[in-house]
């Protein structure tokens, strides 16, 4: 599968530096995470099999982070890949979110977009577990 990378809203890195969630994502990534996500923008042909793994992704729910309620996320473990490079990730799909269903929100160990030099517009491969 292919994404297309697209400008999010800037929300992300906002929430993966708080506690409750750079923890849940330094334990999924067995490493620190970027503060920020990579968007990219499913297929359409894509979107199905994308919206399926996330109904058995892992569910993080009731989460608190000083006595309030935060949102609750589902991840998925995956890889994405350029030209002969790949890196593991985790895909996010949050509770509370402006994207729809088109937008696969990826949080990484590095800001993919500086490490390789991509940029909105550009294909990134998509491959759904590690």
């Amino acid at each position: 599968m292919k994404g297309k990378i697209v400008t999010g809203t800037g929300r992300g890195a906002k929430f993966i530096a708080l506690p409750i969630y750079f923890q849940i994502f330094k334990e999924e990534l067995l490493e620190n995470p970027f503060c920020g996500t990579l968007n990219l923008k499913l297929a359409k042909e894509d979107r199905p099999a994308v919206n399926a793994i996330f109904e058995h992704g892992k569910p993080y729910l009731d989460l608190e982070f000083e006595g309030k309620k935060m949102g609750d996320i589902i991840v998925i473990r995956l890889k994405i890949g350029d030209n002969g490079r790949s890196v593991n990730c985790v895909g996010v799909r949050p509770k509370l979110t402006s994207h729809d269903q088109s937008i696969l929100e990826v949080v990484a160990r590095d800001n993919i977009r500086e490490l390789w030099g991509v940029k909105d517009g550009d294909e990134i491969e998509i491959m759904l577990s590690y």
